[in-house]
């Protein structure tokens, strides 16, 4: 068939081809898997064809588990030998890891678990096991997996995470069997693996809606991890803790609970996020805080990269983008007056324009700033 006869076939084309750049071998596999029933009956040679294809290449040694950390990997063909087929790609980086933004109690204990992990073999001697699993709870952005890379970096070993949800939407059929296999992998091999967004898998199992296969994962895993005993550091961490199955907290050693940063921790975010450009927004700290209050880590150092783009570009100023970013029904009635107040101590903004931006009466204001005379 000539291409000309069916422009149908672009698209197909384009994402595969678009697949093929960016190197994602499972997912091309799978787009071709996709074509060859699509073409099945319209164009039986083509779905042959590609059919072939895909049976005379075998499935790369690549897709769920992904290496991160330092360690630069010097023989990838040796190395792809002690890991998972089917399952693995790897991932290296020299960047060292920023210390993670926690309160005071969170980065307590994960110091004792990172002295725990560095005496493992005292620890033994004296017929005691170290903290080998760990439960990571709290909304996206809080600081989860840098924690976790955090952990590895301060432990001197590589981390390995595995992306739960691309598991269950290629590999229904054999999710057990390859969370076994990474599980076993991760026990022989001193690392950390971080188990992200579990909650896809190991759901209450009288969720009557469930199909049998996810039960016995859910079985699998509460399994591996009531045997867990390694010198790798087992992490699973969910955003949705009420999805997850109560037996399986049972069976962690710790639960490390994320909260959204306070005001002292938003104020430290400043520091690292505005970095050269702290100075200029030195006087909006104040505000910055208010405005930034019940926001995750994330999203305030995408507000703050948004601010510092518009004023690099030349387009506003730093009293124009906190202007454009301030909205009334954010903020509490109850701290409205303080925000005013605070708008007013930077000196960019009249009384009229506060009043017009927080709703805060121009009686009130003038009061503040008789006292501030």
């Amino acid at each position: 068939m000539e291409v000309g006869e069916n422009t149908d076939i672009w698209p197909d084309l384009v994402q595969l081809a678009r697949l093929a750049v960016n190197s994602d071998s499972p997912d091309v596999r799978l787009y071709l898997a996709k074509l060859v029933r699509k073409y099945r009956s319209e164009n039986p040679a083509a779905s042959q064809e590609l059919n072939t294809l895909l049976k005379a290449r075998p499935e790369a040694r690549s897709t769920m588990l992904r290496r991160t950390g330092s360690e630069r990997v010097t023989d990838p063909v040796a190395r792809s030998e002690t890991i998972p087929s089917g399952l693995v790609t790897e991932f290296t980086s020299s960047e060292p890891v920023a210390r993670p933004l926690l309160s005071r109690k969170l980065t307590t204990d994960l110091e004792n678990l990172i002295k725990e992990r560095n005496s493992v073999s005292q620890l033994k001697a004296a017929g005691l096991k170290p903290s080998s699993s760990v439960f990571f709870v709290g909304k996206p952005g809080v600081g989860k997996t840098l924690t976790a890379k955090w952990l590895a970096q301060s432990l001197h070993i590589p981390m390995y995470v595995l992306d739960l949800a691309r598991v269950m939407s290629s590999l229904l059929g054999q999710t057990g069997t390859n969370i076994k296999n990474v599980l076993s992998f991760a026990r022989s091999t001193p690392c950390v693996l971080l188990l992200d967004e579990i909650d896809a898998i190991a759901k209450r199992r009288n969720d009557d809606l469930d199909i049998g296969e996810m039960k016995r994962i859910v079985a699998v895993i509460l399994q591996e991890v009531e045997t867990w005993d390694s010198d790798s550091l087992l992490i699973a961490a969910t955003n949705h803790p009420e999805l997850i199955d109560p037996a399986l907290w049972r069976r962690f050693d710790h639960l490390f609970e994320f909260g959204l940063p306070d005001a002292q921790l938003i104020n430290e975010s400043l520091h690292r996020f505005l970095d050269r450009d702290y100075q200029k927004f030195e006087k909006y700290v104040t505000v910055l805080v208010m405005m930034f209050e019940g926001m995750s880590y994330s999203e305030i150092e995408k507000a703050l990269a948004k601010y510092r783009r518009a004023i690099v570009i030349g387009d506003a100023t730093v009293a124009d983008v906190v202007r454009s970013s301030i909205l009334p029904e954010s903020v509490d009635k109850k701290d409205r007056i303080d925000f005013a107040k605070a708008l007013m101590d930077t000196g960019d903004y009249s009384q009229h324009a506060v009043h017009d931006l927080i709703g805060v009466s121009r009686d009130t204001l003038r009061k503040y700033k008789g006292l501030q005379s």
